[in-house]
């Protein structure tokens, strides 16, 4: 061996390397070295400290080099929690931040009312009563919690009551988030009045309860008073309503019975001008009467005719009074038959008389029909408005309106933590989709 001597350490190449920790002994014969422990050694015996490598700051930096993972691991720990700060913290702080201190004190009035009336319906008869809806008050509940929510009670409020809803949520003091334009159009306001208002019907009591939420306590009680005042006068139209559609069918029905009524009786009255007779039944059986009598008479007298020339002479006075009365009965019953009618039909007859009979029959049956439904017309007019009188409906209102006297509204703890809880879950929805996303991608 050549005995070559190192000019950096004085050691020669037959000298021995002291054996180190980086050799892996196997449990069997073979022997492995690690590359990085003999570029370790040879950095090692140039600089001739002769110390053990994992002694000092070196063997450190072998270990955290010899473990990315580790390294890995922490950046992403890193990252998340500055995706939490940045994602669920922050957004947090900012709406804790507003309710502390930017959102303006809100006051509520509540008041509670029903609407009332002794009206029966078909379900009460029936033993219903008791199922919601089952009444004409629990209808005109809801057709009052729905136009309390709606644009049109704001309108009305301006025009019958002369007070501007909008005015009492576009004041200078109100937070810009909560604060409106004063001359903001009732269509876009609407939205805006719904998140101001709370409406909630009780089905098994009949209860309604209105929450009205505003910026000073005088603005809610103002606004909760005029909400009272218009559905008074809702109710109210709303029966007015119900009773002038109840009775003015009635009337309807009596005024249709009275023309039919009417044209009866001037369809009887022409008939009789017709017939010169109040009740041609009877004038007819008159009329019979009459003719039988002279026929009878007229029978006698010729019978007495034709036995007189037997026994007298042609030229008798008695037969010419025979020949005259027997002339006048028979002009008499001709005018009698003429009586019955003025047409043009000078042999009226027993069949002209049915014919006639007929027709007043029938048209004293059209008038009697016409006055009997008359009659029942005026006791429907009468029963009509009996029940008007009944189902006629008020409003009870059991809480009135008070002025408060403490906000109640925001909730700055309980609204932020509400908003963390919402914040935290969506960040957590959000990572899931897009880490299933990327994983999806590669």
């Amino acid at each position: 061996m050549v005995n070559t001597k190192d000019p950096d350490n004085q050691m020669t190449l037959d000298t021995p390397i002291k054996p180190t920790k980086l050799i892996d002994v196997s449990p069997g014969p073979a022997w492995s070295v690690s590359p990085h422990a003999n570029e370790t050694a040879e950095r090692t015996g140039r600089s001739g400290e002769g110390t053990d490598i994992h002694d000092g700051a070196g063997a450190q930096q072998l270990k955290n080099s010899g473990n990315p993972s580790k390294r890995r691991r922490a950046r992403r720990a890193w990252i998340g929690l500055v995706k939490v700060l940045l994602f669920v913290a922050l957004p947090t702080g900012l709406v804790g931040f507003y309710f502390f201190n930017i959102a303006t004190p809100q006051y509520v009035v509540e008041t509670q009312f029903a609407v009332r009336g002794s009206n029966t319906t078909s379900l009460n008869l029936l033993g219903l009563s008791a199922l919601p809806g089952a009444s004409g008050q629990s209808a005109d509940s809801y057709i009052l919690q729905n136009y309390i929510r709606s644009q049109q009670i704001t309108r009305d409020v301006l025009e019958q009551q002369g007070f501007d809803v909008r005015q009492a949520y576009s004041r200078d003091f109100i937070d810009r988030f909560n604060r409106i334009d004063a001359d903001l159009p009732l269509i876009d306001f609407e939205s805006y009045w719904q998140r101001r208002t709370k409406v909630e019907f009780n089905t098994i009591s009949g209860n309604t309860i209105v929450q009205v939420f505003a910026f000073t306590p005088q603005d809610a009680l103002d606004i909760s008073n005029a909400i009272v005042r218009q559905s008074e006068f809702l109710v109210n139209s709303l029966s007015d309503e119900s009773r002038q559609q109840l009775i003015g069918a009635a009337e309807e029905e009596v005024r249709r019975n009275e023309q039919r009524l009417r044209q009866a009786r001037l369809e009887m009255q022409r008939f009789q001008n017709e017939t010169q007779s109040l009740n041609a039944e009877s004038l007819a059986q008159v009329e019979v009467d009459i003719v039988a009598a002279l026929e009878v008479r007229l029978t006698e007298l010729l019978t007495e005719q034709r036995a007189l020339p037997s026994t007298i002479r042609q030229d008798s006075p008695r037969l010419l009074v025979l020949e005259r009365q027997i002339k006048a009965i028979e002009e008499q019953i001709a005018a009698q038959r003429r009586r019955i009618g003025s047409g043009s039909n000078e042999n009226n007859s027993e069949e002209n008389l049915a014919n006639v009979a007929n027709v007043f029959i029938e048209l004293s049956t059209n008038q009697e029909f016409a006055s009997e439904a008359y009659a029942a017309a005026l006791e429907s007019l009468e029963a009509a408005r009996a029940d008007a009188r009944q189902q006629e409906r008020y409003l009870a209102t059991y809480i009135p309106p008070e002025l408060p006297d403490a906000s109640r509204h925001p909730k700055p703890l309980l609204y932020t933590f509400i908003a963390g809880l919402w914040i935290f879950f969506s960040w957590l929805v959000l990572s899931f989709l897009t880490r299933t996303i990327r994983d999806h991608i590669a």
